[in-house]
């Protein structure tokens, strides 16, 4: 995977994505919550639901190394650790000196804590950071053969599923969160490149009505998903998931994450 491709149908959904972020941080929660209106909820949830998928889905997708690791990370620390620090810092300041910006403020040590130990409202960066930081094992590991993918994608799930009982520092729950995202877009990109096409425009012109098909099933299995994981309690709403799996999972994720 040496080689860097652009496609431009990743910048439509990069697109589509940030107009997802968009909707979602103005249904303010301050002054006014707006979450408390139906609707507000069910689309801010919603939201949140689809939009961080994406972006690590296309990272994933978008990975590319040339077989030098020290090149390779000091590029994405320019890229991705660089603006999170300056932002960071930034939100930062403005948590600890009183300022109508902002409707909490902070003590220094708290602020400092939020920050650099658990990334706080700079999360995002950072988890991709990391992720890319681990990108270049995990591609590695996948031209093992077949079952090194598939354990690769099983040990992505299995973190998801237990992000719940993940410590918050240095953003594991994050990682563990998202991690299956990117990682399935580093197997789709696998898939297309080593798969040969008879006819490139015949299989990404596909017809409309397929396309509405896979998002009218998506939205249907996701909301089947979301009531069986989070409404029912699978992904830790209401404590099932630690009485009953996490019960003697959590132990182990204990001492690995030192919750």
């Amino acid at each position: 995977m040496a080689e860097k491709k652009y496609f431009p149908q990743l910048d439509r959904l990069r697109g589509m994505a940030i107009l997802m972020v968009l909707f979602y941080h103005s249904i303010l929660v301050y002054p006014l919550d707006l979450t408390q209106i139906p609707w507000c909820k069910v689309l801010h949830t919603n939201l949140w639901l689809v939009e961080m998928p994406i972006f690590f889905l296309v990272a994933g997708w978008c990975f590319c190394y040339d077989g030098s690791y020290g090149s390779y990370i000091k590029k994405k620390a320019w890229r991705l650790l660089v603006p999170h620090f300056a932002f960071g810092l930034l939100d930062l300041l403005l948590r600890v000196v009183p300022n109508p910006l902002v409707h909490e403020t902070y003590p220094i040590g708290k602020a400092c804590k939020e920050f650099f130990i658990y990334a706080s409202n700079e999360w995002f960066l950072w988890t991709l950071f990391c992720m890319f930081a681990i990108a270049p094992f995990v591609h590695l590991c996948m031209q093992k053969g077949k079952a090194a993918r598939i354990l690769i994608l099983g040990v992505a799930l299995f973190l998801t599923l237990i992000q719940n009982i993940m410590t918050t520092v240095f953003s594991f729950k994050n990682i563990a969160n998202f991690l299956i995202y990117f990682v399935m877009g580093m197997l789709l990109r696998r898939t297309m490149d080593s798969t040969p096409r008879k006819n490139k425009e015949e299989v990404e012109n596909v017809a409309v009505w397929k396309r509405c098909f896979g998002i009218v099933a998506g939205v249907i299995v996701g909301s089947l998903l979301i009531k069986v994981l989070q409404w029912h309690g699978w992904n830790g709403y209401d404590e099932t998931w630690r009485l009953t799996f996490g019960k003697w999972v959590q132990p182990v994720i204990e001492v690995l994450t030192f919750y």
